[in-house]
């Protein structure tokens, strides 16, 4: 029996703006989702979805994805000019579902998203090792 494959959730900052991108009007974080959409559009487990603002201006542009379960990362620096970024998010996904909770370490990840994470967040109920109880 096959594992379930899971569902991600991969969200992208529409309000970002870099200097370069801003051409015709159109915000870098308008650009960025317009390229991952053309990415996913047949991806059947990953959802995308705008978001006006994530709250991360100084590291614009700025994508997130979680899963049920899983750890949640934020990646910010993404030039939505540059192909490499997008092409490499699909290798971060994949990796990132083929993990039981989500927890990628920085070697796993692909290079051009190994120095610009700007967080991880463990799921509520983890149980991971990295995760220690204070109380």
């Amino acid at each position: 029996m096959s594992k379930k494959q899971k569902e991600i959730i991969l969200s992208v900052c529409l309000t970002c703006t870099l200097n370069k991108a801003q051409n015709n009007n159109k915000l870098a974080g308008e650009k960025l989702a317009q390229k991952l959409i053309d990415k996913f559009k047949n991806t059947k487990n990953v959802t995308l979805r705008g978001v006006n603002c994530m709250s991360n201006c100084k590291r614009s542009c700025i994508v997130s994805f979680t899963a049920e379960n899983c750890f949640t990362y934020v990646f910010g620096d993404i030039d939505p000019e540059n192909s490499a970024y997008i092409d490499s998010i699909e290798e971060l996904l994949l990796s990132y579902s083929k993990s039981d909770d989500g927890f990628l370490r920085r070697r796993h990840r692909p290079e051009i998203y190994r120095s610009n994470i700007v967080g991880r967040f463990p799921p509520i109920n983890s149980k991971s090792d990295i995760i220690i109880n204070l109380k």
